[in-house]
């Protein structure tokens, strides 16, 4: 029998945490999005009734979060370098001194800039793993490619809470305020919410790193390796090498969305959040996850609304920048450009399209329609089909000589269709029209996108277009 886990009250187990409390105690406002609104649909506020949420219920074999473990650290034969000014300490091993003095300066900028100035809660104190209360980091020459953040056993408490432990192979990472930020970063996260998917760890602790510091060759690297296969989801379980470019989705909905300072808002969804886990479970309980806290939190928008404007937005990065959609990522040059599933012509038009790949939940295919001979009046019409039981939200975007969007004809979303038809009547001053579909993902309303249920099932679709 199906356990209901999500439903309209579900946000009562995840009360405010203290950057939450005093986010609200700051007032702060989001655009559509505003902590208010958020808690008096958690009733920590008064209100009036909430419109009616369906109840979603998840299937209990259906994995609720990433695997529960708890990491070893690294032997350790001497005592650590730590700062005498802040709560972070450098386990050399067999590295040098100096690389080890050096680590542990980005060590400390990275702390302050994180904890002092962006607000950040600090990281969990480990209880004296690495030989005191400190966050340690581990310079391992062993396996130069490696970088992580791993969790100690969890807190005892209300919420899953982990202190955590970064190891870095020094030899492959010149970049230390890179590596020490995203450790703060993702060693605070598991503090927030330990039971949050590495994959979303990482793309939020990177996104930090871009408010603050600055891009680097690996930053260039992410950048290429996720605007490379659209088709993938936006965000997942496991954490793999996009992870990093996905600090993009953060990106945007700061962009989108925030008023605050850098990360403000990133951290306020990842605060609300926050869970309780069996003690007896394999897994994790991620519910919410953070595309619930945005179903819950968004007032005047949806999230197919929301993920299509990312999915746009994907398509002005870098070289392509208009300084509209991402600006914050102008600096990823040709790096940042979006992989087009089609490049065709006016003239070839009628034309029906078949997408070289299936497209993942929220995952988004772009077709290119050059404007090279279009007779006076002609206007262009377009029909997209797509396999059921998933939802597609479609965009249209005329594009000027000089790379600018003209104008967004927005498609109309609808949950439960499986085709959508646009007609775009007037053509006049653009050299093309980009077209964008992004698979909404979900079963039902009652069975919407959750990351943690991977691998996830891709859905085909065809595009039709003919000239009128």
């Amino acid at each position: 029998m199906s356990q209901p886990v999500k439903s309209a009250s579900f946000f009562a187990r995840a009360r405010l945490t203290r950057f939450v409390k005093l986010a609200l105690a700051a007032g702060l406002v989001t655009g559509g999005l505003t902590l208010t609104t958020v808690a008096q649909a958690q009733g920590l506020l008064p209100s009036s009734p909430p419109a009616p949420v369906p109840e979603v219920e998840l299937d209990p074999s259906l994995p609720t979060g990433p695997p529960r473990t708890v990491s070893a650290r690294p032997a350790s034969q001497e005592a650590p370098a730590c700062s005498p000014r802040r709560p972070v300490c450098v386990h050399r091993g067999r590295a040098p001194a100096a690389t080890a003095l050096r680590t542990l300066e980005a060590f400390e900028v990275a702390y302050e800039k994180l904890v002092f100035a962006v607000g950040l809660p600090a990281p969990l104190g480990d209880d004296g793993r690495g030989g005191g209360d400190q966050l340690d980091l581990y310079l391992d020459s062993g396996a130069p490619h490696s970088f992580e953040v791993l969790a100690d056993a969890e807190r005892l408490g209300p919420f899953d809470q982990a202190p955590g432990f970064c190891v870095l192979g020094f030899e492959e990472h010149p970049e230390l305020e890179r590596a020490a930020t995203t450790c703060v970063a993702e060693a605070s996260a598991l503090g927030l919410d330990a039971g949050m998917t590495p994959f979303v760890r990482r793309a939020f602790a990177t996104h930090l790193w871009l408010a603050t510091g600055w891009p680097t060759g690996l930053d260039y690297e992410a950048i290429d390796d996720f605007q490379s296969r659209p088709d993938l989801a936006t965000l997942t379980r496991d954490r793999d090498r996009r992870a990093e470019g996905a600090a993009m989705w953060f990106d945007y909905l700061e962009h989108r969305l925030g008023r605050g300072s850098p990360g403000e808002l990133a951290t306020f969804l990842l605060s609300l959040a926050v869970n309780e886990t069996p003690p007896e479970a394999a897994t994790w309980n991620n519910e919410p996850d953070v595309f619930d806290v945005l179903r819950r939190s968004l007032a005047t928008q949806n999230v197919g609304d929301v993920l299509g404007g990312f999915a746009l937005g994907r398509a002005f990065v870098g070289e392509r920048d208009d300084g509209m959609h991402l600006p914050t990522l102008g600096w990823a040059g040709t790096f940042g450009n979006v992989r087009f599933d089609w490049h065709v012509k006016f003239s070839s038009l009628p034309r029906n399209l078949a997408m070289p790949r299936p497209i993942e939940p929220t995952g988004s295919s772009y077709v290119w329609l050059e404007l090279d001979d279009v007779p006076a009046g002609a206007s262009l019409a377009f029909r997209a089909s797509w396999e059921p039981p998933v939802a597609f939200k479609w965009r249209a975007t005329l594009i000027g000589p000089d790379g600018a969007a003209l104008r967004e004809i927005d498609v109309v979303y609808e949950e439960r269709a499986t085709r959508a038809e646009r007609q775009i009547v007037d053509l006049s001053g653009a050299r093309a029209v980009l077209i964008v579909g992004t698979n909404i993902g979900g079963v039902t309303l009652a069975h919407p996108f959750d990351p943690d249920v991977a691998p996830f099932e891709p859905h085909g679709h065809t595009l039709y277009l003919a000239r009128l």
